[in-house]
């Protein structure tokens, strides 16, 4: 009679838990599981975190990695062992690690699709600085910056760029330059400094219709504007009636302001000369010498008296000039 012995091996689910700490952004760490699998006819395990959907995290098989169900947070982050399985050693190896990383990790060993065994592992991923510590860093890159720049750009905070020309010439430009992309629903308004409206461009065309009657028929600006490059300004005809500050505004469709700039216009007549008037003595001496500015214009024709008085006020001279000006702005002095 022969004997049939049968040995049966019971297989209990147990679960502990452990606990490991690391810091963002280092490259790797791993994530313990020990399990004695060389009884098991076709075992397997599966990384996995509750909170998470889908909640695997990786999976091996006997034919290898099962990643088609796993989450894509840990995609190119995860792997384990070649030999896991027939050693025991499933740990998981997480790299690039990350503070949304911090969670409980359940490893569950399967024979059949049956769970033999489980553990939990915590991870704590913690910043390497404290989030006061980067917002103070943050704060004073940015002070150190900005007060650089300040103190590079000071002229452009200090003072508004100006156009000086000479009355009577033909145009001139007010100069504004950007690197900015605009849209092309973008709108473009130049302004003088009492708030007229200079030029208008919109939808892809001037708008003289929105001009000041001041400005009528008197500005132009390039073609395809709005193209990063030129939002200058040409005025033609300018007097010294049109000194001013212009402001360039460029808004979006709903509005909001794109881009503002300045300009002063400063105009000078070209008609202004220095002027030297001259007081003798009987004796031919140098008794008073004055260097004057005279503007003439055509309205400036009339008679002109001069006239020179004494400590005790008494008139010691007096001498009268008629001023004549002509068309062309030359002067014609007779004195009487």
């Amino acid at each position: 009679m022969k004997t049939l012995v049968v040995f049966l091996l019971l297989m209990n689910v147990s679960q502990h838990a452990s606990a490991v700490e690391s810091y963002e952004g280092n490259s790797f760490i791993l994530l313990y599981c020990q399990f004695n699998t060389f009884l098991l006819d076709n075992p397997s395990v599966v990384w996995s975190r509750s909170d998470l959907s889908p909640p695997t995290v990786h999976q091996r098989q006997p034919q290898g990695d099962e990643l088609k169900d796993q989450n894509q947070r840990y995609s190119g982050r995860t792997s384990m062992k070649t030999d896991a399985l027939d050693t025991g050693d499933l740990s998981l190896n997480l790299t690039n690690l990350q503070l949304s990383d911090s969670a409980t990790y359940t490893c569950s060993i399967r024979d059949f699709g049956d769970e033999l065994s489980r553990s939990d592992v915590q991870l704590q991923v913690k910043e390497r600085f404290p989030s006061w510590a980067k917002a103070l860093l943050v704060l004073l890159v940015l002070l150190v910056v900005s007060g650089g720049l300040l103190f590079h750009f000071r002229h452009y905070f200090m003072s508004v760029p100006w156009v000086g020309v000479e009355s009577g010439v033909e145009s001139v430009q007010l100069t504004l330059k950007t690197t900015v992309c605009l849209p092309k629903d973008a709108k473009v308004e130049w302004k003088d400094a009492n708030n007229r409206k200079v030029h208008v461009y919109e939808n892809g065309s001037d708008q003289p219709e929105e001009q000041d009657d001041k400005y009528k028929n008197r500005t132009k600006m390039k073609r395809n504007l709005l193209e990063p490059g030129d939002l200058s300004l040409t005025l033609k005809h300018p007097t010294d009636g049109d000194n001013s500050t212009y402001t360039c505004t460029i808004y979006s469709r709903e509005g909001n302001i794109l881009l503002k700039r300045k300009v002063e216009l400063k105009v000078r007549d070209g008609d202004t000369d220095t002027y030297t008037c001259t007081v003798y003595s009987s004796e031919g001496n140098i008794l008073l010498k004055r260097q004057v500015k005279l503007k003439v214009r055509d309205g400036d024709t009339d008679t002109y008296t001069c006239t020179v008085y004494s400590s005790e006020g008494n008139i010691l001279l007096k001498r009268q000039v008629k001023l004549k000006v002509r068309a062309d702005c030359h002067i014609l002095a007779v004195t009487k």
